[in-house]
């Protein structure tokens, strides 16, 4: 077997006190990964037009009228002749003075981009186009009492709101960097009561032996942008998922090295904000010094704000796999070989309060292992919601079901399983920056194979630092 020495953990349980007990820090405004990610482009390029008019859209929705409009006006300053900005901004003042005020932005939407979505979207509610007489225009808002007129107001909200429905906090985190620095850190740490230690980052199932222990654990992140360009940045990251558990499962005791690459572009397409995103990464994982095996991975994605503020995530990674464990049979039992894994998550931000974002998306899989009795494909379906119960205090419900199926299978009976996931997280947010979370996370492999049917509480404490 290879040998390597296992991480340090006492030092991890001293860095999971330390985190849960560091002072209370005071909160930010928002918290918002969006305006972060704004803010930081406009930081870089005070004359970018379309990032202002995104800032006053955020601005518009948590009902901060003043902020919205100083950003329209900034986005206007930069460039006057942008039909998104002036619809934009026409918008905020029809939903605070009415649609009168707010006529002139309307009729200039209808002269710079008269065949634009924008200008169908103005007809389609009502308001006169430059040609028409004055005559004409007053009668139209002489006709209209002001119960219609709030009614009007209403829809044009309304429209906006439904390209809402056309998220994933998690997956735009890493892509946010509220600063001028090229570091990015995040950081996991917590105890945990979890009733099956055997699951290691390469694994693809658990383990049915019985396995309950007590569990500290350390998850970090790094990445260091070596090179900055004005769309490009690239350079080296690092992950790790580190365990310490009870002294009769300290075989189960997990040191996981993910170094890698990653690189970066920007891109505006079609009105909205493109995050293209390449990286490559080993894992190297080991069960108290002893090696596991290697998986070798590439995930090529794109992350695109649309101009509703919505979030699109869309990924593919190939990878492969080997394990240092022989095997008998090979053909059989072997765990090694190739991986295909494809899906999308969409974002939605939403008008409402207690609960400003949720998620929803599918994602496919593909494991062709050397072994028949591992190989398979699976499709499932993913899910969260983040329910804001008080200011810094959120509720995160989340979950996935799937369905693996073992065409391939070659040891008699049925080795097709049901795969799930449901989990809850109560945050609370000292700041930007640092939470602490109290978690509840449940994992099962339904086969009708005993040999495969397996399942996993987790229940504990978190600490999450994001620098």
């Amino acid at each position: 077997m290879d040998q390597s020495p296992n991480i340090c953990l006492p030092l991890a349980l001293l860095l999971i006190a330390g985190t849960l007990w560091l002072p209370t820090l005071n909160a930010s405004e928002s918290g918002d990964p969006i305006e972060a990610y704004l803010l930081k482009r406009l930081d870089e390029n005070p004359s970018h037009a379309d990032s202002w008019r995104l800032l006053g859209r955020v601005y518009q929705k948590r009902g901060d009228i003043a902020g919205a409009k100083q950003a329209f006006q900034k986005s206007l300053d930069n460039d006057p002749y942008s039909a998104a900005a002036l619809f934009d901004y026409g918008q905020v003042i029809a939903d605070e003075e009415g649609q009168q005020a707010a006529f002139s932005y309307f009729q200039k939407v209808y002269e710079i981009a008269p065949e634009s979505d924008y200008a169908k979207q103005l007809r389609e509610l009502g308001i006169p186009e430059p040609q028409q007489s004055s005559e004409a225009i007053n009668a139209v808002y002489e006709v209209l009492t002001p119960e219609e007129i709030l009614q009007t107001d209403y829809q044009i909200q309304r429209f906006d709101e439904s390209e809402n429905l056309e998220r994933r906090n998690r997956e735009l985190n890493p892509v946010v960097q509220t600063d001028d620095d090229r570091f990015r850190f995040f950081l996991e740490t917590g105890v945990l009561y979890n009733t099956n230690v055997t699951l290691a980052p390469i694994s693809r199932q658990l383990s049915s032996i019985d396995a309950k222990s007590f569990q500290g654990f350390l998850a970090p992140e790094a990445e260091w942008i070596a090179y900055q360009g004005e769309k490009w940045r690239t350079g080296p990251l690092f992950r790790g998922y580190f365990t310490l558990n009870e002294e009769n499962f300290k075989a189960f005791n997990l040191s996981s090295f993910q170094p890698g690459a990653f690189l970066e572009r920007d891109l505006e397409w079609w009105g909205a904000t493109h995050i293209q995103r390449f990286e490559y990464t080993q894992s190297h994982d080991f069960f108290d010094g002893e090696k596991i095996g290697l998986r070798h991975s590439a995930t090529a994605s794109i992350t695109t704000i649309l101009p509703s503020l919505d979030a699109l995530y869309w990924y593919v990674t190939p990878s492969y796999s080997t394990f240092d464990a022989p095997v008998a049979n090979p053909s059989q039992d072997s765990l090694d070989g190739f991986g295909l894994t494809f899906g999308m998550s969409r974002f939605f931000r939403t008008s409402l309060t207690w609960l400003p974002t949720w998620s929803l998306g599918p994602d496919l899989e593909w494991i062709n292992t050397e072994g028949d009795n591992y190989r398979y494909f699976g499709a499932k379906v993913h899910a969260d919601a983040t329910i804001r119960l008080r200011e810094n205090l959120d509720f995160i419900p989340s979950g996935n079901i799937g369905f693996r199926a073992y065409p391939d299978y070659a040891s008699g009976g049925d080795r097709d399983e049901l795969a799930y996931r449901l989990s809850s997280r109560l945050r609370y947010r000292w700041s930007d920056h640092i939470s602490t979370s109290l978690v509840l996370n449940y994992d099962r492999f339904a086969s009708g194979n005993p040999n495969f049917d397996a399942e996993r509480f987790e229940t504990g404490f978190v600490t999450t630092l994001l620098y």
